[in-house]
């Protein structure tokens, strides 16, 4: 497979937006109402069927012998969860591969690697949970099938009310830049 190679994150982010948009979706939110949060929703979506998804992308590179670099997957999932504190159901890791990672080789075999481990990253991350690969589209692994169990559906409710109010802030300049392409 030929693996496209991309720049920066924000490339990434302009790339799968309209793969994942929704109803209503936003490129990098960093505030919700008047408070800042961290880390910020690379997109976040409230669905057509009335579900909040936020999606974090991480961009991979090689280590110095050529290898795919983890830690940024390692700390994709991280960020991925954190979502989950906003109030936000389910959420997701869209993966892709720095212009510095030569090696096609290299990284189907760390697509290998995540697929073996599909069925442990399930039951590790939970159903809530997706993660995709970006090679000329989204590929992926885990897709989540159910809603993470907030304990108090307020966070929820409070988070879809602020998506439909616009109460929110996020990159206005790289969603024009996406919409006009």
């Amino acid at each position: 497979m030929n693996y496209q190679r991309i720049k920066t994150e924000y490339e990434l982010i302009k790339i799968v937006f309209p793969q994942i948009k929704e109803a209503k979706t936003y490129p990098c939110v960093s505030r919700l109402a008047q408070k800042d949060i961290k880390p910020d929703i690379d997109i976040l979506n409230l669905s057509y069927k009335n579900k909040i998804e936020g999606f974090e992308t991480k961009l991979l590179g090689s280590d110095r012998y050529g290898n795919v670099r983890r830690a940024g997957f390692y700390k994709g999932i991280g960020e991925t969860l954190l979502y989950l504190r906003f109030g936000v159901e389910r959420v997701g890791l869209i993966l892709g591969f720095k212009d510095t990672l030569k090696d096609d080789d290299k990284i189907k075999s760390f697509v290998e690697e995540l697929r073996k481990m599909k069925d442990n990253l399930a039951k590790i991350l939970g159903k809530h949970f997706s993660l995709g690969i970006y090679t000329h589209y989204i590929d992926w692994i885990n897709k989540a099938e159910t809603d993470f169990p907030h304990r108090d559906y307020k966070e929820t409710e409070f988070l879809k009310r602020l998506i439909e109010e616009e109460r929110l802030s996020y990159n206005k300049k790289l969603l024009k830049t996406i919409k006009e392409k």
